[in-house]
């Protein structure tokens, strides 16, 4: 039996015409039902109502307010977490939590009281980057209870809040608890929003309700975020959205926040310092009319920001015109104080936590009629003149045992040098973008800063010419702006006089990577003023105020350091890859280092038996050592997941000094040398 077939040529032609006529009928009937409604209107008197009630409803939109809360019972685990401070404090390999209560407060567990302690502010209060056990907030109140005070803390810090957002968390979530007293930290995210705006107003809506933008504005809103829900779903929607490319410069209103963001930020203006003043009163006064007591806190940061300054000027202002606890925090911290923040220099670290919170618990105890002594300090430094005398000669130790690493100073830090006599280390920072160079006296450990703020140009590769116990004569490279934007000279400055002149009269020769051998400064240098030409090496003697050129090569090379025997070692791409060369006494040069990847830094000891250099060879650069007389006998100082380079011998030969940067800006690290043939 023979089946019909549906889906012939005249069936399918049929179902065509049968829906373009319903389309047509529905058409039709559109001006037929609309006619319908406003003759009813008309006749009804509807019309004129629904018309003035249209208009009315036109005539009010939200206002956009920013303030935002933290989502309650959130319970979220970062298995990954960057703490500076290593394992020092938390085991390896734990993951980080972060949870929020009922009412969206970050989640702490403690009895109840009735006495109560609530902290708002911005991401540091908030203390996400920071492990359970030492956020601040809670902190406060564990250490006040430990002193026998009942008391309740609530962190009701968001990322991003600003005074502003202060104000309207403290006056419309009642849900926070009826605190008594209430302490603010804001500063940096007013700063931000300042520069950007120039005021805190919130934007009035423009999408009125009932008109063709609130349609156009809710549907824009939607791929938006279906955007976002789809490119944090997808790897590679995800590193799209997050590519340099598609942020570019305009990464600041997008709320992508950095140090560098700060310090492309103009200093605040009177007009912007006295609304942020006046929105400081407003919330005193707020405090307040409710019945609780305001405390105001300063914030720091890990880096020195003029604006940050500023507006640390003005909240001690505000404590003083209204009698308001101040607890300064700024003032508090050590002035080299970057062990105590992350990478951004911004929001602190689980030591830096800890210390805000003892800071505060002291300045806070005597609202409940005790006095809490703050412990000492603990910034997970060490000196660098205790590290070297504790550090075991070269060839002793333990080889099993692998060598302890230090941070010897707070911020950031690269290419030390340490004076001959073990009086003054020199190293190279960075501060506004720009290279910076600082001392730090071994004696005492204060900080000093050798460049001025004015200077507009990098300052870097410090090397000591000369050194006593008042000061030191240093010479370093001065002048770019860029890593390859205008041309780089040799300088020299003096120490406390701050007395700086060219170390080579001739200008047509330029100058960088300075180190001294003996009375002698070594240098790449190159005569081409366009920077065209690969640098060659360099030696001025500034008794004779001679310049020798050691090597003629089409090849660029770098980093000379001299050794005891009277050679030269540097680096040099002769072969294609970075590789470490010897020049002698005689002139003839020969390969030491060299790998599939490239070999930098090359630093003698002081004994010129072991050269220390940095490599690549095992993906991310690493420092190791090797003997000058066997190559054979080489050591991994480094093996940690970021870089290590610019090693440098501390004169007694024991300690070797390096950066290190797991995280954003290298930080100045300190090993004991423990050279064992492998």
């Amino acid at each position: 039996m023979n089946r019909r077939s549906d889906s012939g040529p005249n069936n399918r032609s049929g179902y065509l015409k049968r829906r373009i006529f319903g389309v047509l009928l529905a058409l039709a009937l559109v001006p037929v039902v609309w006619g319908m409604d406003y003759a009813y209107g008309q006749l009804s008197g509807i019309a004129t109502i629904r018309e003035d009630a249209r208009k009315f409803r036109a005539e009010a939109a939200p206002l956009r307010m920013t303030t935002r809360a933290l989502l309650p019972g959130l319970d979220h685990t970062y298995g990954d977490p960057y703490r500076p401070e290593g394992h020092a404090l938390v085991p390896a390999g734990q993951a980080r939590r972060f949870s929020t209560d009922a009412v969206g407060a970050v989640a702490v567990t403690q009895p109840p009281s009735t006495e109560r302690i609530l902290f708002l502010g911005g991401s540091t209060t908030e203390c996400n980057e920071v492990d359970e056990p030492f956020r601040f907030p809670a902190m406060v109140g564990r250490l006040l209870r430990e002193q026998g005070v009942k008391v309740e803390t609530t962190n009701a810090g968001v990322r991003g809040h600003t005074t502003l957002d202060a104000i309207n968390t403290l006056l419309n979530r009642p849900e926070l608890g009826d605190a008594q007293t209430v302490v603010l930290m804001e500063n940096i995210n007013d700063r931000l929003l300042l520069a950007i705006r120039n005021g805190y107003g919130s934007a009035p809506g423009r999408e009125a309700p009932t008109t063709g933008d609130a349609i156009l504005g809710a549907a824009s809103a939607t791929i938006m975020a279906a955007w976002e829900y789809l490119a944090y779903r997808s790897n590679a929607l995800f590193f799209a959205m997050n590519s340099t490319s598609w942020l570019g410069r305009g990464a600041t209103s997008q709320g992508y926040v950095t140090e560098r963001t700060l310090e492309e930020l103009p200093p605040p203006t009177q007009p912007q310092k006295a609304l942020y003043e006046a929105n400081l009163k407003v919330f005193v006064a707020a405090v307040r009319a409710l019945g609780r007591q305001p405390v105001l806190m300063t914030q720091a940061l890990g880096t020195r920001s003029i604006g940050q300054v500023m507006f640390n000027e003005s909240i001690r202002k505000i404590a003083g015109e209204t009698g308001t606890q101040l607890i300064d925090l700024d003032a508090a911290l050590p002035v080299d104080r970057a062990w105590a923040y992350l990478g951004d220099n911004i929001h602190l670290s689980n030591r830096g936590s800890r210390e805000v919170a003892q800071i505060i618990t002291a300045e806070l105890a005597s609202r409940f009629g005790f006095r809490y002594s703050r412990p000492a300090t603990d910034s997970g430094l060490t000196k660098l003149s205790e590290l070297a005398d504790q550090c075991a000669a070269p060839d002793r130790g333990d080889p099993r045992s692998p060598p302890k690493l230090h941070q010897i100073v707070g911020g950031s830090g690269r290419y030390p040098s340490v004076s001959p006599d073990g009086r003054w280390l020199v190293y190279q920072t960075r501060e506004g973008g720009l290279d910076r160079l600082r001392a730090q006296r071994l004696s005492d450990g204060e900080i000093l800063n050798l460049t001025s703020p004015d200077t507009k140009v990098h300052e870097r590769h410090p090397a000591f010419l000369d050194s006593s116990e008042d000061g030191f004569s240093i010479v370093f490279g001065h002048g770019t702006i860029g890593e390859q934007e205008g041309q780089e000279r040799l300088m020299v400055r003096d120490h406390p006089s701050g007395r700086t002149r060219p170390l080579i009269d001739d200008v047509t020769l330029l100058g960088s990577i300075p180190t001294v051998q003996g009375q002698q400064v070594l240098f790449a240098g190159s005569r081409d003023e366009s920077g065209s030409r690969m640098p060659n090496l360099y030696r001025f003697d500034p008794r004779t105020g001679t310049v020798e050129r050691l090597t003629k090569s089409n090849a660029e090379q770098w980093r000379p350091v001299g050794s005891p025997s009277g050679g030269i070692y540097f680096i040099s791409d002769e072969g294609g890859r970075f590789a470490i060369y010897r020049r002698a006494i005689t002139g003839t040069i020969e390969k030491v280092v060299a790998s599939s990847a490239d070999e930098w830094d090359p630093a003698v000891s002081p004994d010129g038996r072991w050269l220390a250099f940095a490599s690549k060879r095992d993906g991310n650069w690493d420092v190791l050592v090797q003997s000058t007389s066997d190559p054979r006998r080489t050591l991994k100082l480094t093996d940690l997941t970021g870089d290590e380079w610019d090693p440098a011998w501390h004169p007694n030969g024991r300690l070797i000094l390096f950066g290190s940067a797991q995280e954003g800006e290298p930080r100045l690290m300190g090993m004991c040398a423990r050279l064992v043939a492998r």
